[in-house]
């Protein structure tokens, strides 16, 4: 029998977002018979919102997952995972804080000094102001960028860390240490002006605009070690890809390299068979003239002939000649003997009329 498959509303911290996506877990969830939709907001704004229409919250923290125990009358809650709190950073403002005794190079991550972060910040300092900052010599003053203090719990989680801290490694617990450091968290806090409610705000602005924004970002670690395998794999993807592409191109390369070489030696060819039957057809063109010699000869037996036909002519004019006097001389004869013919008849009718 098919197992019932029932879906469920949460309201999330947005640093869980992308659990929440991820296809393994989908496909996970859907097998245990749930389709789980999601709304995120501030860990500590979900506190306090109306969670009738939810049917879990899932916000970042035990302060915020006390409250909401304590006010949403919830008797058991789990905690699925944990992730440490972070910095995150850039290689040159790590350097720039190392340089200056604010961190620490641990082979691969660095450890961030509160303390003297809070000296620089309560004094006033700027970026330039440090040494060794010519990478990031920029009129701004120092601060990690957090979110509200009033709704996200990032932003609270920073603010127990730098009171403690500035409350000489102590728990504010009362009016005394509260008056002692909250002049040093104002500085921390409000210097920032605007900020997110949620995490995944300033986290994506560290990830898409780089130092310049935001040079210090209190982060989850869970982000970014989600992100930097989202991106490796994505990056190998894209890296596969390109390989493709390029060994395509290459074998294309190849084949044209190939079809121009081919092409080459056929224009070559060519041009050699054109030289040489050139050459062949310039001696012939040299040596089309006719020998002298056969010439005069061929013109010598023309002129002959041509006197022959002259001889032939003058032969067959007078033998013409001769055979027409003889013709006239016996046409001559011929009406000679028709005229008396014609005499002698005449005579004869005359007689036989009587007219004699």
């Amino acid at each position: 029998m098919e197992r019932r498959v029932v879906t469920i509303r949460g309201l999330i911290g947005s640093e869980k977002e992308e659990f929440f996506k991820d296809p393994e877990v989908l496909d996970t969830l859907r097998r245990a018979g749930f389709i789980v939709q999601v709304e995120k907001a501030g860990s500590r704004e979900i506190a306090g919102f109306d969670l009738k229409k939810y049917d879990f919250a899932f916000p970042a923290g035990m302060p915020a997952a006390e409250k909401i125990r304590r006010e949403a009358h919830v008797n058991k809650s789990h905690i699925p995972f944990f992730t440490p709190m972070a910095v995150g950073s850039w290689r040159a403002i790590a350097n720039i804080l190392s340089a200056n005794g604010m961190a620490q190079d641990q082979g691969g991550y660095y450890l961030l000094n509160i303390g003297k972060l809070i000296e620089a910040v309560t004094a006033g300092k700027r970026w330039k102001d440090l040494q060794h900052s010519a990478a990031y010599a920029v009129n701004k003053p120092i601060l990690v960028t957090s979110t509200d203090v009033r709704k996200s719990n990032s932003a609270a989680m920073y603010l127990s860390l730098a009171s403690f801290v500035a409350n000489e490694s102590n728990i504010v617990e009362n009016e005394e240490g509260i008056t002692r450091v909250l002049p040093i968290m104002q500085k921390l806090f409000l210097q920032q002006g605007f900020v997110e409610n949620s995490s995944e705000g300033p986290f994506e602005n560290y990830l898409l605009m780089g130092m310049g924004k935001a040079p210090l970002v209190m982060i989850y670690e869970s982000q970014f070690v989600d992100r930097a395998t989202t991106t490796t794999v994505a990056a190998l993807r894209t890296a596969v890809t390109v390989a493709q592409a390029l060994n395509n191109q290459k074998l294309v390369l190849e084949q044209i390299t190939a079809l121009n070489a081919t092409t080459g030696n056929i224009i070559e060819g060519t041009s050699a068979l054109l030289k040489g039957q050139s050459a062949e057809i310039q001696q012939q063109a040299a040596g089309a003239t006719i020998a002298i010699e056969k010439l005069q000869a061929a013109f010598n037996n023309i002129f002959a002939t041509m006197d022959m036909m002259s001889d032939y002519k003058t032969k067959a004019l007078d033998n013409m000649r001769r055979t027409v006097d003889v013709l006239s001389t016996e046409v001559g004869k011929a009406q000679t003997y028709l005229d008396r013919v014609r005499r002698e008849e005449a005579a004869r009718t005359t007689s036989d009329l009587g007219l004699s």
